[in-house]
């Protein structure tokens, strides 16, 4: 797998980034109520990014790059947390090829006027589609995470309970669309050479022949 440059832009100092006080962290629950719940201590400054809750919308706004977002949850470590949301990220780019995949491929099922009764057939859009998850992971080039955002939280079961503090950390992947068709590109062809099978292998060189004018997921 390659190991993919993290953006300059987000500085030495992200690891822990700016934090905002909003309660308390050192004292126990005040009410009952708060056993076992979540109670906000940090976060990074400024308020909750769209590209968390609202990623679709923010494609939208933001069409010169391919985004993709990953999340570590319940983490002990801000780094730890760091490093676990941009894997997260990356699962999330490997699907989208997934995605993409597969939408060439019922397009070439359409286009292939040579193709005869079975060849794209279901099993071989699994087999193709599953190897291209697995190795587009290794395949990714030209994916920098762009922005984390993170929020400190702590948490008590019982009055009995110490209290326990956690990172929820997010992560923000940007490629360009270039970028991004290369690895589509270079994931098929790694699939292709890996495949026994004929009837896979020609399949995916009429994909790679046939690529499509604008490679995106859905």
């Amino acid at each position: 797998m390659s190991f993919l440059t993290q953006g300059k832009s987000l500085g030495a100092g992200l690891a822990m980034g700016a934090m905002v006080l909003l309660s308390s962290c050192s004292s126990a629950p005040s009410s009952s109520s708060l056993y076992g719940r979540e109670v906000e201590a940090s976060h990074t400054e400024g308020s909750r990014p769209e590209w968390i809750d609202s990623p679709g919308k923010f494609q939208a706004a933001h069409q010169e790059k391919m985004w993709f977002s990953g999340v570590a949850l319940k983490k002990y470590d801000l780094e730890e947390g760091r490093q676990d949301a941009y894997l997260d990220a990356l699962n999330a780019v490997a699907n989208g090829i997934r995605t993409t995949i597969h939408d060439q491929f019922n397009k070439a099922r359409a286009a292939d006027t040579n193709a005869h009764r079975g060849l794209y057939s279901a099993k071989n859009e699994k087999m193709i589609e599953e190897a291209s998850f697995s190795r587009a992971r290794g395949m990714i080039t030209g994916a920098n995470a762009d922005s984390y955002w993170w929020r400190k939280y702590w948490v008590q079961e019982s009055p009995a309970s110490p209290v326990q503090y956690y990172y929820d950390v997010y992560c923000l992947v940007s490629m360009t669309r270039e970028a991004y068709n290369r690895t589509v590109f270079a994931t098929l062809k790694s699939v292709g050479e890996s495949f026994g099978s004929p009837e896979a292998r020609k399949i995916i060189r009429f994909m790679t022949d046939h690529p499509p004018g604008n490679t995106s997921p859905r």
